[in-house]
């Protein structure tokens, strides 16, 4: 299952800041740069197929499109960043698709402790913007000039987003493999294969997977007062009887058992 977010991936001098405890979120993209930073202990972090720890006083870069995702294996604290390109226009020219080999990354003292002031949970001055974040894109690219670049896979990273945006935007409704392929301006089959080479299930699997997390999203959800029944609809399955089925093949058990309201 992958998100595309589209509220990191639209909105003009986007901003948003979140500090967690026990980092973890599922895989998802979104255009949007992000900036993690470990404030206390380690996460695990995923970056397209590349894994690995993120420790306390580290700090990871997340370039436009990459697939990404977090855990945490013991504790930690972190603050996540997610910014638009428009505070640093330079960035994304100079990067000129490449990437890092990793996206961890230091930022030296006292740079360190003025880019966290800076780029704090409340919103800051857009030039307080501005300024944290060129201390940490130049931390970045200092860095990575010098362990060396990779090309960045565009072509992959353009067709995922491409699909993450379609679905995220029809999942209620009736989508099937060819009218999504008129859609996206593919070829059916070879829109097939890509599915099962990028995401290793076919276009209904991911589909209802993605349902599936929306109205988990909705059973979970103490103020949600919708029944069973208006939570499959409002997730795009086409009948109850198939919400069950998917619900109960992912989590052994039927949706009612998760909503106490039921």
């Amino acid at each position: 299952m992958i998100l595309y977010q589209h509220h990191n991936s639209s909105v003009p001098y986007n901003y948003d800041t979140v500090d967690y405890e026990n980092f973890t979120y599922i895989p998802h993209l979104h255009r949007d740069p992000e900036i993690v930073c470990v404030l206390e202990g380690e996460i695990t972090a995923t970056v397209e197929e590349h894994r690995e720890q993120i420790r306390a006083g580290e700090f990871l870069m997340i370039l436009p499109n990459q697939v990404h995702s977090f855990e945490t294996p013991h504790f930690s604290k972190a603050r996540v960043i997610v910014f638009a390109e428009e505070y640093v226009r330079e960035f994304r020219k100079i990067l000129n698709g490449r990437v890092g080999k990793t996206g961890r990354f230091s930022i030296p003292e006292p740079d360190r402790t003025l880019f966290l002031q800076k780029m704090t949970v409340t919103t800051p001055h857009r030039m307080d913007i501005c300024a944290g974040l060129a201390l940490a894109c130049g931390a970045f690219l200092k860095e990575k000039e010098k362990e060396g670049w990779l090309q960045g896979k565009e072509d992959k990273e353009d067709l995922i987003r491409k699909i993450l945006s379609f679905v995220s935007s029809h999942y209620t409704e009736n989508i099937t493999l060819n009218s999504m392929a008129d859609a996206l301006g593919y070829e059916p089959h070879y829109l097939s294969r890509c599915f099962h080479r990028l995401f290793n299930k076919n276009v209904r699997q991911f589909i209802n997977e993605y349902r599936l997390y929306h109205a988990k999203q909705l059973l979970a959800d103490p103020a949600n007062s919708l029944s069973v029944l208006d939570i499959a609809y409002t997730s795009g399955f086409q009948s109850v009887r198939n919400f069950n089925r998917i619900y109960k093949e992912h989590e052994g058990t039927a949706p009612r058992k998760a909503n106490e309201k039921e």
